[in-house]
C-alpha cells in the first residue's frame, strides 16, 4: 500500500480534505493571476489594481499553504517514528526535506508579498515570483 497523506493522517478525512482544499484554492489563485498577466501587453498595464491584488492574495495563500502543509507533514511524520534507528533516520530526513523545501518557498512568497506592498510602483516582486516558479518545478 503506498504511503499517502490520507494514510499517514490515520485516514482523517477532515484534515486531508482541508489541506487539499488549500492546495486547490492556491492553484486557482495562480491560474487567475497568470490569466490577468497574459492580458497585459506592457509592464505599465501591470500597475493596475487587478493583477497586483491577485498577486498579493496568491502570495499570501502560497505562504499559508506551504507552511500548513509542512507543519501537518512534520506533525504526522513525527507520530510515525518507531524507535528503530534506521527508520527514525529516514523519517527525520523526510521531515528535513519537507521543512527545507516548503520554508524556502514560503519565505520567498512572503518576501514577494512584502515587496509588492512596500514598493507598489516597482516590479521587484516579479523577480521573486520567478524564483518561486523555479523552486516549485525543481525537485
Amino acid at each position: 500500500m503506498p504511503i499517502t497523506p490520507f494514510v499517514v493522517s490515520a485516514k482523517n478525512k477532515i484534515w486531508t480534505g482541508a489541506l487539499c482544499a488549500l492546495v486547490i484554492v492556491e492553484f486557482a489563485s495562480i491560474m487567475v493571476y497568470y490569466a490577468e498577466i497574459q492580458s497585459a501587453r506592457l509592464f505599465s498595464q501591470l500597475d493596475s489594481r487587478g493583477p497586483i491584488t491577485v498577486e498579493r492574495i496568491m502570495n499570501a495563500l502560497m505562504c499559508f499553504t506551504d507552511l500548513s502543509l509542512a507543519g501537518s507533514l512534520v506533525f504526522l511524520l513525527r507520530r510515525l517514528r518507531s524507535g528503530f534507528t534506521r527508520t527514525d533516520a529516514v523519517v527525520k530526513s523526510i521531515i528535513a526535506y519537507f521543512l527545507y523545501t516548503s520554508l524556502v518557498t514560503a519565505v520567498v512568497a512572503c518576501l514577494s508579498l512584502i515587496f509588492a506592498i512596500v514598493f507598489p510602483h516597482s516590479l521587484l516582486y516579479l523577480a521573486l515570483d520567478i524564483l518561486i516558479s523555479k523552486r516549485k518545478r525543481c525537485p
